[in-house]
């Protein structure tokens, strides 16, 4: 959604809670949010001893947030696990919302301001089942604190933009910005991605507990919708998925992902009329994370719809021609149409752009096999 939408969402925000029940659910214990930036106290004085020790006053608060940080974590390495602050700091590892949470909860403890930016970025859930699921990726920006001290004659200095740095592992070449977010809804992510996990090991119960916090800490997020949304369905309360699916249309809280599941639970249905408006509603979607493009275009090629996934391609392309997986998806389009040239363009150009070894090799692999059917 565009700024103003969000805005004028942010006002009267939905009570998604009204449409749907906890019936026939089963009890689950979920995690509060503070006890995600909850650090042991052993943790908040190492800290603090060193934050506040002499030989360290020279950098300025956020520098030394992120030198220690670096010092600290310097084994910290990346997987899949979404980690809250205590755990990341025990097993050194974790995602990049892990990074971030420690990250917050150690500015909390010297009071250093944060701010949390979305990253676009590959999916690592692009499918379950029928149903399509982007993870969340969110970066941190620690800032200098600012002391506006009034000079003799009574007046204040200007500030334009206080000092800051970014703390987030390497950045990929695949990482796209996106907005700034508040820290209800980068606890709302971390919810999200735990119901991702709960849902791939069967425990429903537990996903439909988690997805009901993640809506109620940032209900016009359409991620948190699609994730209640994909629980209900899992828990056979179909009737309750569509009432969020359509709540979400009438007050234009929407995304693709939202839009696609809809779009698959009508289609199952065989609800063409209907599936038919949410396909138009999806073609006209403003989505600015090219991967979702992508990814949806990539199960339209699946599906044989071409003309639909070039449409898609062009979206992401508009939005970040300077990726590699566009150009091997519309190569991928150009040769189910038997559009060998454009193909080889299309390959020779993610071949171009691609990031590492391993995908320029099979990018020229593919070309010598397309270059053989000319």
């Amino acid at each position: 959604m565009n700024g103003e939408k969000s805005k004028a969402a942010t006002v009267n925000p939905v009570s998604w809670q009204a449409h749907y029940s906890d019936v026939s659910v089963n009890e689950a214990a979920v995690f509060e949010p503070d006890e995600i930036y909850a650090l042991p106290d052993t943790e908040k004085v190492a800290f603090l001893n060193w934050f506040h020790a002499p030989h360290n006053q020279s950098l300025a608060p956020h520098q030394r947030l992120a030198k220690y940080l670096e010092k600290t974590l310097h084994g910290f390495t990346y997987n899949g696990s979404t980690h809250n602050a205590t755990e990341a700091a025990i097993l050194d590892n974790g995602n990049c919302l892990s990074l971030a949470v420690i990250t917050a909860a150690l500015a909390s403890v010297a009071d250093i301001d944060l701010k949390f930016q979305k990253m676009n970025s590959p999916p690592v859930y692009k499918k379950q089942g029928d149903i399509m699921m982007l993870s969340s990726h969110v970066r941190t920006k620690a800032y200098n604190t600012v002391n506006k001290e009034g000079r003799d004659d009574g007046s204040f200095p200007k500030v334009l933009v206080p000092a800051s740095v970014i703390i987030d592992y390497f950045p990929s070449y695949g990482n796209v910005k996106g907005e700034y977010v508040s820290q209800d809804a980068v606890s709302a992510m971390f919810y999200r991605n735990k119901v991702a996990v709960a849902l791939v090991d069967n425990h429903v119960s537990k996903a439909f507990w988690l997805a009901d916090k993640a809506l109620k800490l940032a209900p016009n997020d359409p991620e948190n919708v699609s994730a209640m949304a994909v629980v209900l369905r899992r828990l056979d309360k179909q009737d309750e998925a569509e009432q969020l699916y359509q709540q979400a249309i009438a007050h234009d809280i929407t995304d693709i992902t939202l839009l696609s599941n809809y779009l698959s639970l009508l289609s199952r249905q065989g609800r063409e009329q209907e599936a038919a408006e949410v396909g138009e509603l999806l073609l006209h979607q403003n989505d600015e994370n090219p991967y979702s493009w992508i990814t949806l275009a990539s199960e339209h090629i699946d599906r044989r719809e071409l003309k639909k996934a070039q449409y898609f391609l062009d979206k992401a392309k508009q939005l970040a021609p300077y990726l590699d997986d566009v150009y091997r998806e519309q190569a991928r389009c150009f040769f189910l149409q038997e559009k060998l040239d454009e193909a080889h363009q299309a390959l020779t150009k993610a071949h171009q752009l691609a990031w590492d070894d391993r995908s320029r090799a099979l990018y020229m692999a593919k070309q010598t096999a397309l270059e053989s059917l000319r």
